[in-house]
């Protein structure tokens, strides 16, 4: 494999909020050990989360993301990626901000999705909150009425939201809550979707929370799981390519 000559060895740079809640867990989205490559990390504040998860487009926190972005790629990754789905709304902005590949939203992964579905398939999506997962979010990531999705949220989930927004315990670093609890609200959701929609022939999480519980997800549904690391892999197989010959 090519080497990386910049980036502090890192090809994928990730605009993150401060780790305080979930993102020390291995398998989540912001936790460096989840991926078989370096990540080079840049923090904003957790509570740019406020006005990011909206069914309006609010561009209040884009200034933080392009700087972040800005800075990323001055430091040398091959492309940035961030981590809540809803920011599929800064997409287009952010894009125009950097000369390398940026990939906001597991959302992305939607038509693709579809493409690999037997005619008459829907993609099912699990997000946060569906109140807040609007037609614009949807064709800000180029999902129009041509692909058939079936959405649900895990806005009654309160272990879910405890999860998230419940600070972490600042000496052990360890959170409260208990994830089986969430995994069993995540599943719960999953199974719901797939009763209701028995055409969904794959699933995709908008959360880049759920990452941590697309085993679960997949082990009760049967169906394919795309998720926000399943997007970082690939796009890293992109920009990092090994060679054969």
């Amino acid at each position: 494999m090519e080497s990386l000559e910049a980036g502090y060895g890192a090809a994928i740079g990730m605009i993150t909020f401060k780790p305080i809640y979930p993102a020390l867990i291995r398998g989540h989205t912001s936790n460096a050990s989840t991926y078989n490559f370096p990540i080079l990390f840049k923090f904003v504040d957790f509570s740019t989360l406020n006005s990011v998860i909206t069914p309006e487009p609010n561009y209040s926190s884009l200034p933080v993301y392009i700087q972040a972005a800005k800075e990323l790629e001055e430091e040398g990754v091959k492309a940035i990626t961030t981590n809540c789905g809803y920011l599929i709304f800064y997409q287009e902005k952010l894009s125009e901000a950097v000369d390398i590949p940026v990939f906001t939203s597991s959302l992305l992964q939607v038509p693709l999705v579809y493409k690999l579905l037997k005619k008459g398939k829907k993609v099912g999506i699990i997000c946060a909150d569906s109140r807040c997962l609007t037609k614009k979010h949807l064709e800000c990531a180029g999902i129009d009425e041509s692909i058939p999705v079936a959405i649900a949220g895990m806005e009654n989930s309160r272990e879910f939201w405890a999860a998230i927004r419940e600070p972490m315990d600042p000496v052990n670093w360890k959170f409260s809550g208990d994830f089986k609890k969430v995994e069993k609200e995540v599943v719960d959701v999953a199974k719901k979707l797939q009763r209701e929609n028995p055409d969904v022939g794959a699933i995709v999480c908008e959360c880049t929370e759920l990452s941590l519980y697309s085993y679960a997800i997949h082990k009760a549904t049967k169906l394919p799981v795309f998720d926000m690391v399943t997007l970082v892999n690939y796009i890293y197989n992109a920009v990092v390519k090994k060679r054969y010959i």
